[in-house]
Parts: structure tokens; sequence; C-alpha cells
């Protein structure tokens, strides 16, 4: 904290300091001390680092709404630079997501893996380590979109469930140490033999083979995610 203190003084301009000094704060549980600097950060410059930060710590003292606004400054101004850093994203679908909100957490989520920063780790890669905040993303749109299609297929909205299903399968290809490609290709294949024209595929023999199995999942209106819906 100390020599974090001293480049502040020597940088001003920059937020990095007192973003540092936040995060040594809040580690030492001087939460009060730690909202400061943070909040120091933040108004020197409202970006990726310094909104991800703050949000954290508000969103610990129950401030959703402030937390919210904090992120939405973060996300304008990485737009505006057009830099690639999916944290703040990430953090508001997040935020979203504890509060019931599914549209909007797929809407953030989805930038998020849009804005991700380079890796040369990929998630294909068994050797690398998908860090824990990815990977839970990643599971709750898989999921969400899933219950999504299903709903969308179970009252006849094709587009939107061709949608969900789609990008159910190209995160569980993307991340298949973590998610089952099968579930969503299985949805698909049903949704192309009940709705051939609007999904501008052929009729898949497995799908209508398994049409059953899928309208009983389809018309379950009791899922997590859809409940979530209706109390938001």
């Amino acid at each position: 904290i100390a020599k974090w203190s001293e480049a502040a003084v020597l940088r001003p301009d920059s937020n990095v300091p007192w973003n540092n000094i936040a995060n040594a704060l809040m580690n030492l549980d001087r939460q009060d001390e730690a909202l400061a600097a943070a909040q120091k950060a933040f108004d020197i410059r409202g970006d990726y680092m310094s909104s991800v930060t703050l949000s954290n710590m508000l969103k610990r003292a129950k401030e959703y709404g402030k937390a919210e606004q904090v992120l939405l400054k973060g996300i304008r101004d990485t737009l505006e630079k057009g830099h690639k850093f999916e944290h703040p994203f990430w953090s508001l679908a997040s935020l979203y997501f504890d509060q019931g909100d599914i549209p909007l957490f797929v809407r953030y989520a989805e930038l998020g893996f849009e804005m991700r920063s380079p890796s040369p780790c990929s998630p294909t890669d068994p050797t690398c380590e998908v860090p824990t905040f990815e990977s839970d993303t990643a599971l709750n749109l898989y999921n969400v979109s899933l219950q999504l299609g299903s709903h969308a297929a179970w009252h006849q909205y094709p587009s939107f469930a061709l949608a969900n299903f789609t990008r159910a399968l190209q995160l569980a290809e993307r991340y298949p140490r973590l998610l089952d490609p099968a579930s969503p290709a299985r949805h698909l294949a049903c949704l192309r033999c009940v709705f051939p024209t609007e999904t501008r595929a052929a009729p898949a023999k497995d799908g209508c083979e398994r049409l059953q199995d899928c309208n009983a999942e389809w018309g379950d209106v009791d899922g997590r995610y859809l409940r979530m819906m209706s109390y938001r």
C-alpha cells in the first residue's frame, strides 16, 4: 500500500495506483478505506478496471443500483476506446443474473464473449485452465439459453428458439470440457423437425424420432431461469 501510495503521488493522472490500493485494502478487510480508494480510482478514470473494482465493493455493500451505473460507465469507456476487455460486461451480466434479469444477463454475457481479451490459452486446450469467472458465465449462459430456447419452441417462436439453441451449441463447442453439445444439438434437431421452413433446414430424422422427449422439456414451465424472469 505504501509503494502504491507513492506511485499515486508521482502519477496523479493514473487510476492504477488507487485501484491497487483499493484491492490491497479490501484484502486486509478495511472495507471503508477500500471503497474510498476504489472511488478515487474510478473518479480519475472510469474504465474496465476501476469500474469492476468499485462495483465489486458496491455489491458487497448491497449498493446494486450504484454498481450497475458504475459498470455501465466502464463499458461505455471500453467500447469508445475499442478495447477488448470482457470483465465489465461479465460483471454486469453477473449482477443482472443475481437479480433475475435474464434478458439483460444474456445481452451482457454475450457482449463479454465478443469483447474477450486475447489469450494464448484456448478453452479447448486440456492443458489450459479456464478462469472461474469465465467458466461460470459460460455455464450460466448455456443453461439459460437451453431454457429460453425450450420455452420459445413450446410457444412456437422458432426464430428465438433457434437463436438460443444455437448459442448453447456454440458455447458447448467452445468449452467442450465444461459443456455438453449433445443437448442443444438434440433440441436443434427437434426444432428442425417441427419448423423446417422457419429454421431453413430439412427435418432431421433423429430430431423427429426424439420429438416426444423434446416436447416434454419444452413444456416444462418450472425451469429455474423461467421462474427468475417471472419473479423479476
